[in-house]
């Protein structure tokens, strides 16, 4: 389960430390009084690492919510992806699967899903859900990819969360499987409903950028870059 710190401008191997003192992560309220830096990510072996965050429980019976990621792929079949997945048709996810397709999944009793086929590279990508029970279009669901929308999804798609859905969120992993291969950075959990302008201010023409200042967010995980 070694974990390495893997630098956009190169590789830092931790070795058997795994998570210790690499994951930072920005909970509410305030700013950090550091320039925003965004210089390393997580790399997953697609075998058996992940990071198990726990319980989010401004997920758990919510009817608003934006999940915002970067990440790669050096391999079309692997699996890249967040999320809280309880059961089949329990939780909320966001991930590029092996079958070359981007998923943002809400669920509350039934399979509900916005999807779009993402050709495969290698290069780094920003990938955004945006989930609002309160809609009553397709809007209702939201992917975005790259700061454009994708896909949008309104059949099954619950008006609001379980009250446990937010009770097992990991980065690398749904579930404690489907593990990632890849690197995976700027992890983000707002209790709000992104625009689109907003998601496209958040991919920043694909640059990370810092996400302290904007409302609503409420877990970011800079996976390296303490913030």
């Amino acid at each position: 389960n070694n974990m390495g710190n893997v630098a956009k401008y190169g590789i830092y191997n931790l070795g058997t430390q795994k998570f210790i003192g690499i994951f930072g992560q920005y909970k509410g309220g305030g700013g950090g009084g550091t320039p925003f830096a965004n210089k390393y990510s997580l790399n997953f072996d697609g075998v058996d690492d992940y990071v198990d965050v726990g319980v989010i429980t401004e997920i758990n019976s919510a009817s608003v919510l934006t999940f915002s990621f970067w990440g790669k792929k050096p391999i079309s079949t692997n699996y890249l992806g967040i999320g809280s997945l309880i059961t089949g048709t329990n939780g909320i996810w966001l991930s590029w699967w092996s079958d070359g397709n981007v998923y943002f999944a809400p669920r509350n009793g039934a399979y509900s899903n916005a999807s779009f086929a993402l050709a495969h590279d290698t290069n780094w990508h920003h990938f955004a859900g945006v989930y609002d029970g309160s809609i009553i279009t397709t809007d209702r669901c939201i992917l975005y990819v790259d700061g454009v929308k994708v896909a949008s999804s309104l059949s099954g798609v619950p008006t609001s969360l379980s009250a446990t859905a937010g009770n097992n969120f990991q980065i690398g992993a749904q579930n404690g499987a489907y593990f990632t291969g890849g690197n995976i950075d700027e992890v983000a959990v707002f209790n709000t409903a992104k625009t689109g302008l907003e998601i496209t201010d958040i991919y920043n023409s694909g640059t990370p950028t810092d996400l302290s200042a904007l409302a609503g967010l409420t877990n970011w995980y800079r996976n390296g870059d303490n913030g």
